[in-house]
């Protein structure tokens, strides 16, 4: 458990949800997907770390809600997409002409697969640093 601890803050399993580890068991509680209710759940501690370890990510991996639009400095920007996605869903559902493209032969950039309009470069994201990697154990 010393090894796990520091990948369950924040990860799958907080450290305030394991309410008890003794006899080679481990109790913990987790929300029911359909009754939304709190339940515990007693598992043996091999089984417990089964259902634990696919949950930690590979050396060099990031977890989305570090990165990109997920992350926490990007929720204006996000928010912001969403809602012009609904806009754009409404004016296709009310069947409002959508703006005119670009004749093909005038054409300088490449063109969406999905719309076939042209793309267009808005700004480009600077990389983010990643958490810190994990340290071995000594």
């Amino acid at each position: 458990m010393k090894y796990l601890a520091p990948y369950v803050f924040r990860v799958a399993l907080r450290n305030n949800r394991i309410l008890a580890m003794q006899d080679g068991q481990v109790t913990f509680r987790y929300q029911d997907g359909e009754s939304r209710q709190t339940r515990t759940c007693t598992l043996p501690a091999e089984a417990f770390i089964g259902r634990f370890l696919p949950h930690i990510l590979p050396k060099g991996f990031v977890n989305v809600r570090y990165y990109g639009l997920f992350r926490v400095g990007a929720r204006q920007h996000l928010t912001r997409l969403r809602a012009q996605r609904v806009l754009l869903q409404r004016k296709v559902a009310l069947g409002a002409p959508l703006e005119e493209t670009a004749e093909p032969a005038t054409r300088l950039g490449p063109v969406c697969p999905s719309c076939g309009r042209e793309m267009r470069l808005e700004r480009v994201l600077p990389p983010q640093r990643a958490p810190p990697a994990p340290q071995p154990l000594a």
